[in-house]
């Protein structure tokens, strides 16, 4: 859950900055729906967030801001089919003009593999962990707490799977790129030992 409220913060954050390319821009109507939203959403009225937000990606359907929005509702009233068709998306339209941006696409491929759980569609949210993990390590520094939390989602979703073996193989990458003296090393080394005895690493993050 800790990965997931992470992302959520970011991801909202991040599409709050200037327009992207490739994004719609924002309409008097559109800004008007998602500002009610807001107000809907933090005064816990689910209902009304989902279509104030849905009225807003409906004026301008490639806002990132909105989509996120949304797709942070459907997450909240467990609507995973919408979710994940949501924030894929999203993370086609981050992945166009933020390809570069680890962070962005990390925290949009851990939204999208909740989104999937939430379908009970294991297969497919492993490989989106994976492809939060890849994006995540892809950052200079690479930022380690932040990989270690993917992967433990990764961990949990393979073990339910019955393979949780096949993540040790991003924990050891992830461990090669630690310097020896670094207070993290050992923390993801620990990690990776734990799978290798195939239990799930402790999630002390």
């Amino acid at each position: 859950m800790a990965l997931l409220f992470r992302a959520l913060l970011f991801a909202l954050a991040c599409s709050s900055a200037s327009l992207s390319l490739a994004e719609t821009p924002a309409t008097p109507l559109s800004e008007a729906a998602f500002t009610a939203g807001q107000t809907k959403l933090r005064a816990s009225d689910l209902a009304g967030a989902r279509t104030d937000f849905m009225e807003a990606v409906a004026q301008s359907p490639r806002h990132l801001r909105y989509l996120n929005a949304l797709g942070l509702v459907y997450l909240r009233t467990n609507e995973g089919e919408l979710a994940a068709k949501t924030y894929e998306f999203s993370c086609a339209l981050t992945a166009e003009d933020y390809g570069a941006n680890g962070a962005r696409l990390s925290a949009c491929y851990t939204l999208w593999a909740n989104a999937l759980l939430l379908k009970k569609d294991l297969p497919d949210a492993a490989v989106k962990f994976k492809s939060a993990f890849a994006a995540s390590c892809s950052q200079e520094p690479t930022p380690v707490q932040d990989c270690l939390m993917v992967l433990y989602s990764l961990s949990r979703v393979l073990a339910a799977m019955g393979s949780l073996p096949e993540v040790a193989e991003f924990y050891e990458q992830l461990v090669a790129g630690i310097p020896a003296t670094s207070p993290m090393r050992a923390q993801a080394d620990k990690a990776l030992q734990s799978v290798r005895r195939g239990e799930l690493p402790q999630t002390v993050y």
